[in-house]
This record gives C-alpha cells, structure tokens and sequence, in this order.
C-alpha cells in the first residue's frame, strides 16, 4: 500500500449478515461472513494522487468488501430544485458522486452511502452541519438519491449527529452522548451503544475481552486546581500497572498546573 494512503484508510462497521448479502453481484456478496471489511476515505478517493481510475484500481487492490461513501446535500443540491424527488432536476448535480459510485460498482465493491449536509436554502442560511427547516426537504433529496442510485441497498442518514461538529442543535441527551464518547476517547477507552440484541452481544463479548485486564478510574476532587498524585495499593504481586493521560472538563484555571 502507498504511504499517501496508509495513514487515511480505516476499516468501518457492517453490522449484519444482510448488509454482506444484501446486493447481488456487488463485493459484499463474495463473502458469506457476518461481517463486512471496508474502507472509508472520501477526500483520498475523490482528490487524491493520480486518476480516479487509478485510485479505484488501487482500491479494488485491498479486497475491500464495502466501501463508505458521503455524498453531500449541500453540494449536490447548491439551488433549491423545482422538482426535489427527481433526480434530473437541473439543480441536481452528480456527476463527481456517479463517476465514484459507479466506478465502484464496476470494481465490484458494495457503496455504503452516507447523506449529509443541509444547502443554506433549507435551514435558513445556515452551515451545512445545521438541521434542514424542514424534514421533508432532507425526505425528498433521499428519495432522489435512492432513485438515481436504486442499486445500491446500505445507506445512513448523517454523520456522527451526537456531536455539534456534524449536526446542530442536539438535544440535552444526544449532547450528554458526546460528551460520554469524547471522555472515553480522551481515556483511551470506548463508548458503546446497544440498540438491538444482537449489538448487546456484541458489546458485552468486547467487554469480557477487556476484563482480562483490571482499570481503576477515579475521579477526586481537591482545594487546589492542578494535578495531584494517586496511590495505588494491592496484596497482589508482580502487576503491571498503566496510566493514562488525564483530562479536563473545563478551561484551565490561572494558576493550575
């Protein structure tokens, strides 16, 4: 692999056997295991050194079985179209996004397209991480997309809505997710949502892995702003013990450490 794409390349989830089987003759389809491998690198697959071809070839090179894709709302849809669930409407425009999306196909990778991105003219002049005004204006570009793109069957709405960067305003509880998610990033560790049974099994069998290991986390508050020393004391012999980078809730006060 070239170092250009070494850094960028990350593998993404697919989360059941359907997503693996759901697209005949697509690259998801050659494998009969209940998890897909891909990658997810826009800015590389779209401007990247060299030809798209090239980068395609490249790609195909991997054996990925899907790959993330995001096509912008914003972008393809820079005017309001006078018809927005017809994917030929001269607002519309496609042709970096077909040339991708239909460049993988031939490649046979399965796309996992994400829309995201509202124009100015449907959330009242504001960025694109801004809600629509209205549900259905995002509802009728979706519908376009899938029209113009009816071979592709794994599709996301947004990217990372729980944080502000990508999508605002959020609610008291999806903010309260961020915040829990950039915490256990800055920790070292991970946040992990369950929202069907299969995702719980998942999660605890990751957990269980973990729990090879013994973590103490303590949070201790003191009348001095800075960083204080914590003893650790066990019977226990010949353990290694690991510490971690701290963290701040806040801004740093004058005169903290």
């Amino acid at each position: 692999m070239r170092p250009a794409i070494r850094a960028s390349l990350v593998i993404v989830v697919a989360t059941c056997a359907g997503l693996v089987l759901s697209a005949p003759g697509l690259g998801a389809a050659k494998t009969t295991r209940d998890v897909a491998f891909g990658v997810a690198d826009d800015a590389w697959l779209t401007h990247g050194p060299g030809t798209l071809a090239s980068r395609l070839d490249e790609l195909a090179s991997l054996g990925p079985d899907v790959v993330r894709y995001t096509v912008h709302w914003d972008q393809v849809a820079r005017k309001r179209p006078r018809n927005p669930r017809d994917p030929d409407d001269p607002a519309y425009r496609w042709g970096e996004i077909d040339a991708i999306l239909r460049g993988l196909r031939r490649h046979g990778i399965a796309p996992v397209v994400t829309l995201y991105g509202t124009p100015s003219w449907a959330n009242g002049g504001r960025a694109a991480n801004w809600v629509p005004s209205s549900g259905k204006a995002f509802a009728d570009f979706a519908y376009a997309a899938g029209r113009r793109y009816s071979w592709i069957r794994d599709w996301t709405i947004w990217n990372e809505p729980n944080r502000t960067a990508f999508l605002r305003p959020t609610d008291a509880k999806t903010s309260q997710q961020g915040e829990l998610a950039d915490l256990s990033r800055w920790t070292g560790g991970d946040l992990r949502y369950a929202s069907l049974p299969s995702h719980l099994v998942e999660a605890v069998r990751d957990i269980l892995t973990e729990l090879r290991f013994q973590y103490l986390i303590t949070f201790e508050p003191g009348a001095r702003p800075g960083w204080h020393p914590i003893e650790i004391r066990t019977r226990k012999r010949d353990l290694t013990v690991h510490a971690r980078g701290g963290y701040m809730s806040g801004p740093l006060r004058s005169g903290s450490e």
